[in-house]
């Protein structure tokens, strides 16, 4: 049986942003980055001699500042699903590490809330009186400048002039791959350090999805209430509710990592391969890094798996009798086989 990377590329895509569905849909052709040659500051090098070097300081102050700024904002989301655009606009409370996160009352998602007080993630789903729980996101914009033990990368980067994003100056950082392949762009605030705008792509350069901000105020009045969500009577979901209910439909043990191994279950659904249904589950370990477990009864290639795994990705399959667990993530073989030890049954 052969996974396609899209499957993790999907979940990836799924939780960079906090919705997906129902939105407005744009069909557009797949859009590819762009690269401007007006260098902020200095002149570099074309990008296929540039070093890897450390973060320059614009970017050094945007991991510092991340967990220090407070705005209220508006911004508007848009994601890759096949081929077309998906967008949406949100409203932003942000104070340090919480945020919250409300919607337009002609929005698909209106009178949703999302709340996340830096340890734990929830979302309000008023027509089913639901909230659900998920751990806490690592701005998103820190994806690829931090390693997994929360240190600055180096990375091959290139700084522009950005232009301006709601009225405010920017400076453009091209993130890039050791061949110089532009993975993501930053839109920064120099002066706050705060991400205006935000695009990421995939491997052949096309765009995944972005944010960018349409307006934004410094100095919001914000209290610790605002960073709450405790809606009377609401049931609250969390996704090892999930993996548990999708695992007993299915006829699936219900395993899972567990607690020692520092990863968090972010979410459990069922994606089908043909007819073979998947338990499909995604974790997020402590400094933000993601890792996918599909159990299934059907045999696993773990070569085939591998090569489509992407760069950067590791694979470890395991059959336990009938039921096979193949678990892709972003680290050595070694420590994915450390990691594989505590899959349990719950």
């Amino acid at each position: 049986m052969r996974f396609r990377a899209g499957f993790v590329l999907c979940a990836w895509a799924l939780f960079c942003f906090s919705c997906f569905a129902q939105v407005t849909r744009i069909s557009r052709p797949g859009r590819s980055v762009t690269r401007q040659r007006l260098i902020h500051g200095s002149r570099f090098n074309p990008p296929m001699l540039q070093a890897v070097q450390p973060l320059p300081p614009i970017l050094q102050k945007v991991v510092q500042q991340s967990s220090y700024l407070r705005f209220q904002a508006t911004r508007t989301v848009e994601v890759r699903i096949k081929d077309h655009y998906v967008t949406h606009v949100e409203y932003v409370l942000r104070n340090g590490r919480q945020e919250r996160i409300e919607f337009p009352a002609d929005s698909a998602f209106k009178n949703q809330v999302i709340v996340d007080n830096g340890t734990e993630r929830k979302r309000y789903l008023p027509r089913k009186n639901q909230v659900t729980v998920q751990p806490s996101f690592q701005d998103e914009a820190l994806n690829g400048l931090v390693d997994r033990n929360g240190r600055m990368r180096k990375r091959r980067v290139e700084l522009a002039n950005g232009g301006a994003i709601v009225g405010i100056n920017t400076i453009r950082a091209d993130i890039e791959t050791a061949k110089g392949q532009v993975r993501q762009q930053l839109w920064i605030d120099p002066s706050s350090g705060a991400v205006l705008k935000r695009v990421g792509y995939d491997a052949q350069g096309q765009e995944v999805a972005g944010f960018q901000y349409t307006a934004i105020n410094y100095n919001p009045r914000l209290n610790s209430q605002q960073f709450e969500l405790n809606p009377k009577g609401a049931i609250i979901i969390t996704p090892m509710d999930d993996l548990v209910r999708i695992a007993h439909r299915l006829g699936l043990p219900d395993y899972a990592l567990d607690g020692n191994s520092r990863f968090k279950l972010i979410s459990a659904r069922r994606i089908d391969k043909g007819n073979i249904p998947i338990l499909s589950t995604l974790y997020q370990g402590p400094h933000g890094e993601r890792v996918s477990v599909f159990e299934l009864i059907q045999s696993v290639d773990e070569n085939k798996l591998r090569a489509t795994a992407g760069k950067g990705s590791n694979v470890k399959v395991i059959q336990i009798g009938v039921v096979n667990l193949a678990i892709i993530g972003p680290m050595t073989a070694s420590g994915l086989n450390q990691l594989a030890l505590h899959l349990h049954k719950l």
